[in-house]
């Protein structure tokens, strides 16, 4: 397993995507991160024990595997969920978002000021995980 991390998988961002990762199977067995033999979530008791024992080596491990996970699992974003379904919806020009109210397909949308902000918050909002 390749151990170098890139400069984009930042401290929040790991404990972000980590949980993005375990909230993403629905029991620990299903993820590539869990140690069958041992019964263990590598990312978890790695993490805290070699954090303790100052192993960089295996903690590097551990935040490249999270940081691979990522890589392969892109937030979905409100837009793809739209795109997916409506491959030729209308985008907006500037940013590639799609140019739909949120209110004309949310019931209960409530608008933050200016269709502009709220169009471009609510389509790059993340699809709540299962």
């Amino acid at each position: 397993m390749e151990n170098k991390i890139s400069q984009e998988m930042t401290v929040l961002k790991f404990f972000k995507e980590r949980k993005r990762m375990c909230k993403a199977h629905n029991t620990c067995v299903e993820c590539e991160a869990y140690e069958k033999e041992e019964g263990i979530c590598r990312v978890i008791s790695e993490f805290n024990e070699y954090c303790d024992n100052e192993e960089y080596e295996k903690l590097k491990e551990v935040i490249a595997l999270v940081e691979r996970w990522s890589r392969e699992h892109p937030v979905r974003t409100m837009a793809d969920v739209l795109f997916e379904t409506f491959p030729d919806a209308k985008r907006r020009k500037e940013d590639g978002t799609p140019s739909v109210c949120p209110q004309a397909v949310v019931k209960h949308f409530v608008c933050h000021g200016g269709c502009r902000k709220c169009i471009k918050e609510f389509w790059n909002s993340e699809v709540p995980e299962k």
